[in-house]
């Protein structure tokens, strides 16, 4: 099993933002259109449910990995794969449970993404903005897998040994 297993609830904080366009100056291509004027503090700005949370997979390992999506096969992840995104738009509305599975069918990352849980914050006058995402880690002697939606997971070094066989498929 893996050396590292946990449900990861990731809080970030004075994010960069890509450069606003002319017309909407707090807008980026990834946030709904805010007004015009600053806000005078951060305002949070849910997934809206029209649009379902992107996924996003950096599979470090040797293993293929196969996402499965409330039960149902929805991608396969190459090994040495970097920050590949998962188009959800042929998912049905979150919530979801992912798994992140080798070939033989053994989870090596398991959670629940909702909506309410992947969420930004406009940039407030002093530029801060922040947000959260769920996502899993998986550290394994042939490499790490992360799983997430919304921002990036950010964390330690893998631990320096690993249990015998945590790369059979």
């Amino acid at each position: 099993m893996a050396a590292a297993l946990a449900l990861v609830i990731v809080g970030c904080s004075n994010t960069a933002l890509p450069s606003p366009g002319p017309e909407t100056p707090h807008a980026s291509p990834s946030l709904p259109p805010t007004s015009h004027l600053p806000s005078p503090r951060p305002t949070q700005v849910p997934s809206p449910a029209s649009t379902p949370p992107a996924l996003w997979v950096s599979n470090g390992t040797s293993l293929l990995i196969t996402l499965v999506l409330d039960g149902v096969e929805v991608a396969e992840i190459q090994p040495h794969t970097s920050d590949q995104a998962v188009d959800p738009s042929m998912f049905p509305p979150a919530p979801w449970h992912l798994v992140a599975q080798t070939p033989t069918g053994r989870a090596l990352v398991e959670f629940d993404i909702r909506p309410e849980n992947v969420w930004w914050t406009t940039p407030g006058p002093d530029g801060h903005s922040d947000c959260r995402s769920a996502g899993a880690r998986a550290d394994l002697s042939c490499g790490r897998l992360d799983v997430w939606s919304g921002m990036p997971l950010l964390g330690p070094v893998p631990p320096s040994s690993f249990p015998a066989g945590d790369c059979d498929p």
